[in-house]
């Protein structure tokens, strides 16, 4: 299904593409029983579930922020800041992950750009908070970026990545639409060939 959505096209790293398998994988049989017991299409079931997903994971992460900074800041002080800025829990992985793929699903369905650009605001918004100090994020805070979209200049880079999913699928939802016009067309086609020759015969 999400393949459906554009998944094969959207950009992701190595780490980040096999935590989104893993996920599938996890997630298949479930969604394969929700698709049995629900009157729904599938594209609304896999939509639910991952809305489903997205909450439960921003929960967690959330909750979680504060032994993460704590594990960042001890990593820090071994290995220097440049490296400990490497550093991102499966929590944090988790988010974003899921995140992309709740957004494409959003892009696939067209659901507002707005909301789900104000979903992608936040979570880039939590997640660079976690990976840098207090510090470092307000000192980049005159940035121009930051002051027309209120996020810091890596925040606001994330947030673009986030958003490449929604657009990704939006291309998706197109290419398919022209293509079933295409079909259609050539389907009626070849209706009216046949239609046209059977009356020849009598």
């Amino acid at each position: 299904m999400l393949n459906l959505f554009g998944l094969p096209q959207l950009p992701l790293s190595e780490e980040e593409r096999d935590f989104a398998q893993q996920f599938i994988n996890q997630r298949s049989a479930f969604f394969s029983q929700a698709c049995t017991q629900r009157q729904k299409p599938q594209e609304d079931i896999a939509l639910g579930l991952l809305t489903q997903s997205y909450q439960q994971w921003l929960e967690v992460f959330i909750s979680t922020q504060t032994k993460t900074a704590e594990m960042k800041s001890l990593f820090s002080a071994h290995v220097g800041s440049q490296h400990a800025e490497k550093f991102k829990s499966n929590d944090e992985l988790g988010l974003i992950v899921i995140t992309k793929l709740w957004l494409l699903a959003q892009g696939y369905h067209g659901i507002d750009f707005s909301y789900a650009n104000e979903q992608a605001s936040t979570v880039s918004g939590l997640a660079v908070c976690n990976q840098k100090s207090h510090t470092e994020i307000t000192s980049n805070e005159s940035d121009t970026d930051s002051q027309s979209t209120g996020l810091t200049p890596e925040q606001h880079a994330l947030r673009q990545q986030l958003m490449q999913a929604y657009y990704v699928a939006l291309e998706a939802r197109k290419s398919q639409s022209a293509e079933k016009i295409h079909d259609d067309k050539h389907n009626a086609s070849l209706l009216d060939t046949l239609t046209r020759f059977i009356k020849r015969l009598f």
